[in-house]
């Protein structure tokens, strides 16, 4: 009876089981988890992006991504819904080397600021701490990077605009993971969940080239020197195929010259390199372009790189497409994917955080966008760029942040303010007019008012000068200024050509104005200026100097004067030395009236205007050609005026202060006009490589010195040749010159940041 119930109880699990087929093929019906991991290696992760085309040619559907700096950057974008076709759209496209320069373009530095920080070899910041119940402390503030990571951080938030909100990453279309180092506790951080713009900045800071990011109440810098593999997070995630793209170099093949981001990103990862191998291990195919001979900052070479991409993925295919068989057999591929960027968004409020001596009235007045109107993306960062450019933050970015209607955000502008109180600066240049000069320069800002701002310049040379500006700009376009300058000159006097010898002129002024800017391009000043100069002609016989700058009477060698004015400066240009295209235009009017005269009708009587006016325009003709004009015109009316007054006129430099202007032919201050001059110059200039420039200028001009016949006018003209490199420490350049009406070849040499 037992063994007939023990043969019917086999008889019937035999009947329940599966054929042994059916159990071979029951795991293929749960389809495994698929992992992608990326590795770091900055330029030289163009190459994942190749690997990304030939999975999704295959249709390997990708569950999770992973990644480390470039290739978390990369990684987090195709785990957003970017396809690779426009990521290697958007590679081809952007200027990565751009990216790598935090300087603000000159067109969205307010016009007061534009040629500030082009003058100085190198500056410090310095922070006055006060400590409750302490004495206070200075602080001399360094900067913690190369660059601040301003640019690169808005084109993250660009790309990823709609996924600003804090969310889990595992949870978008791609499950996305990236690693960082925290500097505060010298440990790997895997970001999972939290900002994605700001985890995609921090695992690519690297360090000493990027600032940390902070977040989170945490330091963070380039997963790198962690896990620049981190294929060990995908396991851990259930993964059961990981695919592995690895285009960072092995610890043995740095080259013999390696550039100075190669050293840094070596040192960096010696604490990786023991555990690499392992993490490689983990991977069921491990891809590795020939990438090893470029460096992280290979930007140039993005096609070559791609290029590399695309050899490895081919080598890659057949294990690809054993795989994809086994995921999706029969050669299934999922649909059309993409990411959709807004034509337009629409505001639905702004705010600020991170002030500390800025306040939220200031920062509108920048960040000025109108709220539930429909804007463009670019319109916002125009904005963002302009409050950035201010120079009183570090940085300056804006999240947006979804709201219940589509495409409507909540802005919020977040900024770090400008640590340093005051910015102590150094300058040195040389030219053979002015010979060798010495910059020293400070900034000071909030003294004592918030929103204002202190600059001082004090210039040790044979021409010392001390140059003093006090503005009170709390944000608003009508503001208040006031100026004061002490310059010496000790000028080489010319008679007929001829050198005769020197003399000296001292020269003090002081104004106070308000002033009206208009966006970053135009400045309109309204103020009461006061002037003293006085003559030393020791050198010179009197009547040889006053004969030798067309005065027939006799003259006082100390002046004052004082009068309204009227200055509107318009700059466009977009930068100082070697513009490529924009406009520059001023003019300055004063009705001028000397001291000496105390009846207020013999003031009027002997009162004169004196004004100036010039009008600068480049236009670029092809790619390596540009076009430059640049006209100059002064007149003074009414009276003669006093020789502080007068155009002075001559040299290749680039003179423009106190009534002087550069004239090629001529020697520096070789022309002195008393009345009305005018004149033209057109340079035509081209690249020859990049940051070296030759130019061919022509100039001519008219001029009138007898004030009784208003139609008798001299000629002055003069050609030159000129060359400029735009060395680290600021522009090169030397000229030789001469008149139509000479022979005599005249050289100039200028050496360094013009001040």
């Amino acid at each position: 009876m037992k063994t007939r119930n023990l043969i019917f109880f086999f008889s019937f699990l035999m009947f329940c089981l599966p054929e042994p087929d059916a159990l071979l093929a029951q795991p293929n019906d749960v389809r495994p988890t698929v992992g992608l991991v990326l590795s770091g290696g900055g330029a030289k992760g163009f190459a994942h992006v190749p690997v990304l085309r030939m999975i999704d040619s295959l249709g390997i559907p990708i569950d999770y991504v992973a990644g480390t700096s470039m290739g978390a950057l990369l990684g987090g974008f195709y785990a957003i819904g970017y396809n690779p076709e426009q990521m290697e759209a958007m590679i081809l496209a952007e200027d990565w080397v751009g990216m790598l320069d935090d300087a603000p373009l000159r067109r969205n530095v307010p016009i007061l600021k534009k040629d500030v920080n082009q003058r100085r070899l190198a500056s410090v910041g310095i922070k006055t701490l006060r400590m409750p119940e302490e004495e206070s402390k200075v602080e001399v503030l360094f900067p913690q990077a190369y660059l601040a990571g301003q640019e690169v951080f808005d084109k993250i938030l660009e790309l990823t605009i709609g996924f600003h909100d804090e969310q889990n990453f595992l949870s978008l279309p791609k499950g996305f993971l990236c690693v960082a180092a925290d500097l505060k506790s010298g440990r790997e951080v895997v970001l999972t969940s939290g900002s994605l713009p700001h985890a995609l900045r921090s695992t690519m800071s690297i360090p000493t080239m990027f600032s940390p990011n902070y977040y989170d109440d945490m330091m963070l810098v380039d997963g790198g020197a962690v896990n620049n593999l981190p294929s060990n997070h995908l396991r851990n995630l259930g993964c059961d195929i990981i695919i592995g793209v690895n285009v960072s170099a092995p610890f043995s093949r740095v080259g013999d010259n390696p550039s100075m981001a190669e050293i840094l990103g070596q040192i960096g990862m010696i604490t990786d390199s023991e555990s690499s191998e392992q993490r490689k291990s983990l991977c069921d195919i491990l891809i590795e372009p020939d990438v090893f001979d470029y460096g992280v900052t290979s930007f140039g070479a993005k096609k070559e790189i791609l290029n590399r991409g695309y050899e490895a993925a081919q080598k890659a295919l057949p294990e690809l497409q054993k795989i994809a068989e086994r995921l999706r057999p029969g050669g299934a591929h999922p649909g059309e994917y993409g990411f959709h960027f807004p034509d337009s968004i629409v505001l639905t409020g702004v705010s600020f955080t991170g002030m500390d001596q800025l306040t939220v009235q200031y920062l509108a007045s920048k960040f000025d966008v109108p709220v539930g109107q429909k804007i463009t993306y670019g319109f916002l960062d125009q904005k963002n760029k302009e409050l950035y450019g201010t120079g009183k933050v570090v940085q300056s970015h804006f999240f947006l942040y979804r709201t219940s209607q589509p495409l409507h955000y909540h802005c919020e502008v977040v900024i770090e303010e400008k640590k340093a109180e005051t910015t102590i600066g150094v300058g040195l240049h040389y030219n053979s007019d002015l010979k060798t000069g010495i910059l020293l320069s400070g900034e000071m800002d909030n003294f004592p008012f918030r929103g204002s701002r202190l600059l001082t310049n004090f210039v040790i040379s044979e021409r010392p000068r001390f140059d003093f500006t006090y503005l009170l700009d709390a944000g608003r376009p009508f503001s208040l200024g006031v100026d004061a300058n002490l310059r010496l000159f000790n000028n080489s006097l010319y008679q007929d050509r001829a050198f005769i010898g020197r003399y000296q002129h001292f020269d003090k002024y002081a104004s106070i104005y308000a002033l009206q800017t208009i966006e970053n391009s135009a400045v309109l000043k309204i103020g009461l200026a006061l002037n003293h100069s006085s003559y030393n002609i020791e050198d010179v016989p009197v009547g040889v100097f006053l004969d030798s700058i067309g005065i027939n009477r006799d003259m006082e060698f100390d002046y004052l004067h004082y009068g309204p004015f009227l200055d509107l400066t318009v700059d466009r240009l977009d930068n100082l030395y070697v513009p490529e295209k924009g406009v520059f235009a001023s003019i300055r009017g004063q009705v001028v009236m000397l001291s000496d005269h105390t009846n207020f009708s013999e003031v009027v009587d002997n009162a004169f205007i004196t004004t100036t006016a010039r009008w600068k325009n480049v236009w670029p003709v092809g790619k390596r050609f540009d076009v430059i004009t640049d006209f100059n015109t002064g007149v003074n009316l009414f009276n003669r005026p006093s020789p502080t007054y007068f155009h002075i006129l001559g040299g290749a430099g680039d003179y423009f202060f106190n009534n002087q202007r550069p004239f090629l032919g001529y020697r520096y201050q070789e022309i002195f006009i008393r009345q009305f001059f005018g004149y033209g110059l057109f340079d035509l200039r081209y690249q020859v490589m990049p940051r070296i420039y030759g130019s061919l200028m022509l100039n001519a001009g008219v001029y009138n010195e007898d004030w009784d016949d208003y139609t008798k006018f001299g000629v002055l003209e003069g050609w030159g040749i000129k060359a400029i490199w735009m060395s680290p420490f600021g522009p090169v350049s030397g000229a030789v010159h001469s008149s139509f009406n000479e022979s005599e070849l005249m050289g100039y040499l200028s050496i360094g940041f013009v001040f």
